[in-house]
């Protein structure tokens, strides 16, 4: 909740700018254009709310990334440096071939021999890239898990598993979708961030439900469902 008003309570204050500086302009005061140069510093600000709210390592990237492309976009508009968003994008798919190279292959290394697709296992380990993924999870002792969507869509089903206290599942969402089915039981705690796409919680916990599913990770230009 907190991280939640901290976003609102930036969109609002964007707004609010936008619409005084827009109003002085049409009062003739002074001309918009003179300040419109410094608006990448949206990113800026963004970008270091978002990297106080980010718990772990991984969470942190991209909040960095936002407050880079604030920053150069803003030397480019004062003409301190060159610097054009479109040369770079892609720098995108280097980054997502390094985290599938580096990242994701050291938790595949960690959890080697185990079979994850319909898992009674403590952790869980789904890559759909391009391409769809269904699964149906029945572990007793679910703690972890990490799933990874680029292009391509994820679906798990958690309804036949239980968690003993708290579960994690960390989730990478590129231009894909993810679906989680989850049963009443559990409470799901959404701490993931969107990036020109969303995460959508239509779950709807029983009134004795105790054990918590922590969502983390990002959906960037795709989607997260969570539902029952």
């Amino acid at each position: 909740m907190k991280h939640n008003a901290q976003s609102q309570l930036f969109i609002g204050l964007f707004i609010l700018i936008l619409g005084v500086l827009a109003l002085v302009d049409n009062l003739n005061l002074f001309e918009l254009r003179n300040v419109l140069q410094f608006w990448p510093t949206v990113f800026i600000v963004f970008g270091a709310l978002k990297l106080k709210e980010a718990e772990t390592s991984k969470q942190k990237w991209w909040p960095i990334g936002f407050i880079a492309l604030g920053v150069l976009m803003t030397l480019n508009n004062m003409g301190l440096i060159q610097f054009h968003l479109s040369d770079w994008w892609p720098a995108i798919l280097i980054a997502i071939g390094i985290k599938i190279i580096f990242f994701d292959r050291k938790n595949a290394d960690a959890r080697e021999g185990v079979d994850f697709t319909n898992s009674s296992e403590e952790m869980l380990d789904v890559t759909a890239i391009m391409g769809e993924s269904k699964n149906k999870i029945t572990t007793q002792n679910f703690r972890f898990g990490d799933i990874t969507a680029i292009m391509g869509a994820a679906e798990l089903d958690f309804r036949q598993a239980n968690i003993a206290d708290q579960a994690v599942l960390d989730i990478t969402s590129i231009m894909g979708g993810v679906v989680l089915i989850v049963p009443r039981e559990w409470i799901v705690v959404n701490q993931t961030t969107a990036i020109m796409g969303g995460t959508e919680d239509k779950s709807m916990p029983a009134v004795d439900a105790s054990k918590r599913l922590v969502i983390t990770g990002s959906a960037i230009m795709g989607g997260i469902e969570i539902k029952n």
